[in-house]
């Protein structure tokens, strides 16, 4: 044996395979080490794998049904849209009738206010003319059935008011004296005719049935 060692070859050898051994025995358990430390990440990243399969299912399901809700709600704001668009056309179509009706109205009122006016004129008229027949009944009624037959009306001072158009004048009462006391039932159409196209069909019609009496008022108190 020498200084430093056996000089012997196989010796030598064997310590070079010894050592040889070593080192692989020493790499073998590094890599079991390596794998077993790979196998277990990979198991986890296998689970984490799983679990973010699973979350990506229920992340599709959940935009599905939003997908759902929002369609339905897109439809059911069509729908709202529709219908608000309907009330406002409504809310038009109300407010401009109920304006037409009610200028209607006040034109009927307006209307039915000047005829009672009208009414209430003629009515002093007529009371007056009574008066003026139970005063003289000759005279006065033959003056009554003249102013029927012309459309006339006896004024209080003995004259006439000649009804024309929406105008009135007034005759002496000697021009209303042209007409007979027989006028009677003939001047019952003609006078109420004639008044009521001046006037209107209803106070016409009136006037033309006071004439019939007034007249044969008249055709007996000449007749006495």
């Amino acid at each position: 044996m020498g200084l430093f060692g056996s000089s012997d070859p196989t010796v030598k050898a064997e310590k070079a395979i010894a050592k040889e051994a070593k080192a692989e025995e020493k790499q073998v358990k590094q890599a079991e080490k390596d794998l077993a430390h790979a196998e277990k990440s990979e198991s986890k990243l296998a689970k984490a794998e799983v679990k973010a399969h699973h979350a990506q299912d229920k992340a599709i399901k959940v935009e599905q049904k939003t997908a759902a809700a929002l369609n339905k709600a897109a439809q059911k704001h069509d729908s709202s849209v529709t219908h608000q668009n309907a009330a406002v056309n409504d809310v038009k179509r109300t407010s401009n009738e109920h304006q037409r009706i009610a200028q209607e109205v006040a034109q009927k009122k307006a209307a039915l206010e000047n005829l009672t006016h009208q009414h209430h004129q003629q009515e002093q008229v007529r009371d007056h003319k009574l008066q003026e027949i139970h005063q003289q009944p000759g005279q006065t009624a033959s003056n009554v059935t003249s102013d029927l037959r012309t459309g006339e009306h006896v004024a209080p001072n003995g004259g006439v008011h000649q009804t024309g158009g929406a105008q009135t004048g007034a005759l002496d009462q000697t021009q209303a004296n042209a007409a007979g006391a027989g006028y009677g039932a003939t001047g019952a159409g003609a006078g109420g005719a004639g008044y009521g196209a001046q006037t209107n069909a209803a106070q016409g019609a009136g006037y033309g049935q006071g004439g019939v009496t007034e007249g044969q008022s008249a055709s007996t108190a000449r007749n006495i």
